[in-house]
């Protein structure tokens, strides 16, 4: 006993009592759970750098968050390589990022705040295309057409560039476009797989921020817009939606 003890943990071998191709499915087993196990642990990682990123920025600690977020996008590029046929969650931590030294900008009255945010939103757009499609890709894609839009609208409302505002209003309209019918959102909404608490919780965050703008606009424009974007215009609806990622303690 003290002997085998001593060398180490039992490992099958191919003998009278185990043949060789059920040596060969074990083995291939527990490589396969290996493989998962790192999987998910990279998955975890990513996930509490993000919501640790989100934090510091609510507590004014805005260098732990830009080195939460890079550690994040770090293990994500990691993931990505060893993982190819999981989701690309590259994109979801840029837009982490790209929202979190945003509101560092703000909150500090920087200058270039907005070059930041078109410069991240644009690679943000870069990045969705990448790894399998999957419902979040087609979202993330949308909300950095959606923000590239509004930060070349700002920059153009600043300088008086009409270019910058003709850029803007076509990033605008093609984000609309995608979310037009709300099927994209409801299939995010519905996405069962681990990665659920980046898209649900982006999907939820766009139909509410949609709704919330939808309610300020004058009668017949929230007539319309309804009618193209399916979606209700409610803003007591909206503000429980908000409410609930914030009470649910989602990464959003």
């Amino acid at each position: 006993l003290k002997a085998r003890a001593s060398a180490g943990p039992c490992v099958p071998v191919a003998g009278p009592h185990v043949s060789a191709p059920a040596l060969a499915t074990s083995l291939a087993h527990s490589a396969a759970m290996s493989s998962e196990d790192a999987n998910e642990e990279s998955y975890q990682s990513i996930h509490a750098k993000c919501r640790s990123s989100v934090q510091h920025t609510c507590k004014n600690e805005f260098q732990s968050s830009t080195d939460a977020v890079k550690a994040a996008f770090e293990i994500a590029e990691k993931r990505a390589t060893e993982f190819p046929k999981e989701p690309n969650l590259e994109a979801f931590v840029l837009l982490v990022s790209a929202s979190t030294s945003f509101l560092g900008g703000v909150i500090s009255f920087q200058n270039n705040q907005m070059d930041e945010l078109l410069e991240k939103m644009r690679k943000v757009e870069s990045l969705a295309d990448k790894g399998p499609d999957w419902p979040g890709k087609d979202l993330i894609k949308t909300f950095g057409s959606f923000f590239c839009g509004l930060a070349l609208f700002a920059m153009a409302f600043k300088t008086k560039s009409v270019k910058q505002g003709g850029q803007a209003t076509w990033k605008i309209v093609a984000a609309l476009r995608q979310l037009r019918g709300g099927t994209l959102l409801r299939e995010a909404s519905d996405y069962p797989g681990r990665e659920r608490d980046f898209v649900r919780g982006n999907a939820v965050y766009t139909n509410a921020q949609i709704n919330l703008a939808i309610s300020g606009l004058p009668p017949a424009v929230v007539s319309t817009a309804t009618w193209l974007m399916k979606c209700t215009g409610d803003r007591a609806e909206a503000l429980a939606e908000l409410e609930g990622l914030w009470r649910g303690g989602s990464k959003v």
